[in-house]
């Protein structure tokens, strides 16, 4: 079990020394949200923890998508408390990527049930467009187009965050 956080550069280097020991990390972990509302303190934790992991991407799946209207709040929790020099990057804001950023940084997006229709919607344009016949369109080629759009890899960890299932 992690330490928990109290803003202390101890913590963050009791982490790092502790990850360095396992043999493989995740590259990219979601955390699936439960029914209750989302703790800030403990989503801010997290996206800590995995910065000093070294975990590269993280998403958050809330299903009432509450999370996602009040996604400043979390920002702005975690800006307030990651270590200088660490690069947060938060896929749903329309924000400046720092190019040839060198150093700890994450990747980090919050998803809700609307997103992938969308995108799906765009990939069932692009089939129909390109006269691509039925017998053509297979899992294979519905996970490619999906990924050319889908910036993450797929995720190693799940974790369910709530009373029940």
């Amino acid at each position: 079990m992690l330490p928990p956080s109290n803003g202390k550069m101890s913590d963050f280097s009791e982490i790092v020394k502790q990850t360095q020991a396992l043999p493989k990390l995740p590259k990219h972990i979601t955390i699936l949200l439960g029914n209750e509302e989302p703790s800030y303190r403990d989503l801010t934790n997290i996206v800590l923890w995995s910065i000093a992991a070294g975990i590269p991407f993280i998403s958050f799946y809330d299903h009432k998508g509450l999370l996602r209207k009040s996604e400043t709040l979390l920002k702005a929790q975690v800006e307030d408390e990651k270590n200088v020099g660490d690069h947060i990057i938060w896929h749903n804001s329309k924000g400046a990527y720092k190019n040839g950023y060198i150093g700890r940084r994450i990747h980090v997006k919050i998803l809700s049930p609307v997103d992938g229709k969308a995108q799906f919607a765009e990939v069932c344009k692009t089939l129909a467009q390109q006269d691509i016949t039925i017998e053509k369109i297979n899992i294979q080629s519905l996970d490619s187009y999906l990924r050319d759009h889908y910036e993450f890899p797929d995720p190693d960890l799940g974790i369910y965050c709530g009373k029940n299932i």
